[in-house]
């Protein structure tokens, strides 16, 4: 439930007359007895939702608050409330990349299978964070259902760390069950992404990992298997590391009807 849909009604004449900024403010700036004061004067307002749709805890978390964030949480702000783009407090932590945030929330509940309006998962965000140790943690509480969620563009958190260059990030999703097999909205599996940012060691752990059939024929919207993208982009070790696999297709024709040795030339 967006918490832009339930109205803020506070219950007292004194409580009426509170600026709401200053509680957002207090909060993002781990100003504890302001908002303890405040809350315990009404409670409700641990609800109350800002223009976008922000409650008082998701300021805290916005502001990096760690103290103010296990405050709210133990007055009783509700975890999973989404704000107007969808995302939940565990979702903007993992966004900013904050660690110590997305372990606080977890270890209260926060649930990590609700997506926001793009149809991410706080793990399809995690990938974006440089340190993999923020996508280990919320792998910790995952299942194969939400490693292999597919957002509104059909990407999972797999073609994601491809997408951001992210071998290690790929390494560790590979090994909890992520499926290769898995094509977005451009018919791109991970392997395409991983081909496409030039980086041939995330090409590699891709190519090493898979045991079932062959995924690197596969082909795009456009028609383009990853021969034909490394090709095109002149990623010669890349070239390489595809051409060692026995099934590779350097026969294959894209929507041109051009094949990879084309892009050789």
């Amino acid at each position: 439930q967006c918490c832009l849909d339930t109205l803020c009604s506070t219950s007292s004449d004194a409580a009426e007359e509170i600026d709401l900024t200053v509680v957002y403010q207090a909060a993002a700036n781990g100003d504890v007895n302001t908002l303890t004061a405040v809350i315990r004067e009404d409670p409700s307002i641990l609800e109350c939702c800002d223009s976008e749709g922000c409650t008082p805890l998701m300021h805290a978390v916005s502001g990096r608050q760690v103290d103010t964030v296990k405050l709210l949480l133990k007055m009783g702000a509700n975890l999973n409330t989404q704000d107007a783009c969808g995302r939940t407090s565990l979702s903007l932590a993992t966004y900013l990349g904050w660690l110590e945030g997305c372990v606080s929330l977890l270890r209260n509940g926060a649930k990590q299978n609700i997506p926001d309006k793009n149809g991410r998962l706080p793990l399809h965000a995690a990938t974006a964070e440089p340190d993999v140790r923020l996508l280990n943690v919320l792998l910790q509480q995952s299942n194969l259902g939400e490693i292999n969620h597919q957002d509104n563009e059909g990407m999972t958190s797999l073609h994601w760390a491809a997408f951001h260059n992210r071998p290690q990030h790929t390494q560790t999703l590979l090994h909890k069950g992520a499926d290769l097999t898995l094509v977005d909205k451009d018919f791109k599996t991970a392997l395409h992404w991983a081909v496409q940012s030039g980086n041939r060691i995330l090409c590699s752990i891709i190519l090493d990992h898979y045991q079932g059939p062959s995924i690197i024929n596969y082909d795009d919207e456009n028609g383009k298997t990853c021969m034909h993208i490394a090709a095109a982009a002149g990623y010669s070790d890349i070239i390489s590391e595809l051409a060692k696999v026995r099934e590779c297709n350097l026969q294959a024709l894209d929507v041109d009807d051009r094949k990879a040795k084309v892009f050789l030339a």
